[in-house]
């Protein structure tokens, strides 16, 4: 690489981190209205802490997709009014509820297990976020992580109960709760990652549900959350995930400038996981300039 090119690469990487500070996506005017996508309800996990990372998520939607759906935004427990007050202004219906309401609908539900999970594991409230939506409407989660290329393929709408999720570049699952629930021989099916979800219906009928919300309950950690999800997309829906073609997971570009519409122009959404920054800004400001083609 020149020093020409080292300098635009190190002025452009000081615009990505300027732009991941700043919030422009709040900012930015959704003018042109666009149909109602009624199939499913796009939701999102969120703390203050995320909220520009959801803005600028919810912007690859926007300019990428033909329809738009209505939002759900499940906070962490930040204030709603701060996270009502700091995102992107929506062309469509926006709510935003506290994770309790979700936890609380499984202990009202006699699951205690799942109530206490979700109070002592961070991503314990996110799946009970997930598992509380798709029991009331068909859901696609999404973590505030993604950006979006295109409207979603793919969706099994004449499956129920289903539970869809991508593909992880590697195993990234509890082994104690694999072995716990003699659960091992599923996991190693295919890594899954919990990342982009498609859901719709309960999974209570699972055989050894009981068994799982106990020992969620019991041994909360940042892996069971996944691992269970992939517990359940194996029993469920064995043959049914997205693969790299439609939900890229990549870590060795971080370095570089080329955008990922570019290099891979048929992928639907890219999670970008360890590489947040500055890859994931890198790809908002090619979104940000792209035009707009709904």
């Amino acid at each position: 690489m020149d020093i020409l090119s080292k300098i635009k690469r190190k002025i452009l990487l000081k615009t990505f981190a300027i732009l991941r500070r700043s919030n422009l996506f709040k900012r930015l005017r959704l003018s042109k209205i666009k149909p109602l996508n009624t199939s499913f309800k796009l939701v999102y996990f969120c703390g203050e802490g995320g909220i520009n990372y959801l803005n600028a998520s919810l912007y690859s939607v926007y300019k990428n997709w033909a329809t738009l759906p209505e939002i759900l935004i499940v906070s962490d427990g930040t204030p709603i009014s701060i996270i009502k007050k700091n995102i992107l202004k929506w062309p469509q219906k926006v709510d935003i509820i506290d994770w309790t309401v979700c936890a609380d609908y499984f202990k009202n539900n006699n699951n205690l297990d799942l109530s206490n999970y979700a109070n002592k594991e961070l991503w314990g409230k996110k799946f009970v976020a997930v598992l509380y939506c798709s029991e009331h409407f068909p859901t696609l989660y999404s973590d505030t992580d993604i950006l979006w290329f295109s409207a979603p393929r793919n969706i099994e709408t004449s499956i129920f109960p289903v539970l869809k999720m991508g593909l992880d570049i590697e195993l990234c699952f509890s082994n104690e709760m694999g072995q716990t629930l003699k659960e091992e021989g599923a996991l190693l099916n295919r890594p899954l990652n919990a990342g982009l979800i498609y859901a719709n219906g309960a999974f209570s009928s699972h055989p050894k549900w009981v068994e799982i919300c106990n020992y969620l309950s019991k041994t909360p950690d940042n892996r069971t959350e996944q691992t269970t999800f992939a517990i359940l997309n194996n029993y469920f829906n064995p043959n049914i995930f997205w693969s790299f073609d439609e939900v890229l997971i990549k870590l060795d570009d971080a370095n570089s400038l080329k955008n990922t519409m570019k290099q891979y122009p048929n992928i639907m959404a890219r999670h970008y996981v360890s590489v947040k920054n500055p890859t994931f800004w890198r790809d908002s400001v090619y979104i940000l300039l792209k035009k707009t083609l709904f």
